[in-house]
């Protein structure tokens, strides 16, 4: 893994509390619009109509919701992307499948002996 991937690896919770926060205020700005459009509030000096400065802060929040609420959805967390990472490293890893089939004949073993001295039955 470069310095780069680790770098990006460690950040995504951070990514993803950015395009969280990204995505309320574009709920704030939808939601304001919303208010200007029911209120018919505020006529503009340009002599542009207040519905249509309404319209785009609408389109404009309904798009960014739209483009950053899947972004949300699907950037993994760091445990997520751990997981994703590590463990089919560790699954197709024949070193730690010899090493787990090793710990299981030393467990057997330990667990003949023990059963052994508790019951008091040497079978020397």
């Amino acid at each position: 893994m470069s310095a780069w991937q680790m770098y990006w690896f460690v950040k995504l919770d951070d990514l993803r509390g950015l395009f969280i926060g990204i995505n309320a205020l574009c709920g704030v700005l939808l939601l304001v619009a919303c208010g200007l459009l029911l209120a018919g509030y505020c006529e503009d000096e340009c002599g542009e109509p207040w519905y249509k400065r309404a319209e785009k802060a609408a389109f404009v929040a309904v798009v960014c919701v739209l483009i950053v609420s899947p972004i949300v959805a699907l950037l993994p967390s760091t445990k997520q992307m751990a997981a994703i990472y590590l463990v089919p490293k560790i699954v197709n890893n024949d070193d730690i499948r010899e090493l787990a089939g090793d710990g299981m004949e030393l467990m057997k073993s330990k667990m003949a002996e023990w059963i052994e001295s508790t019951t008091g039955n040497d079978a020397q």
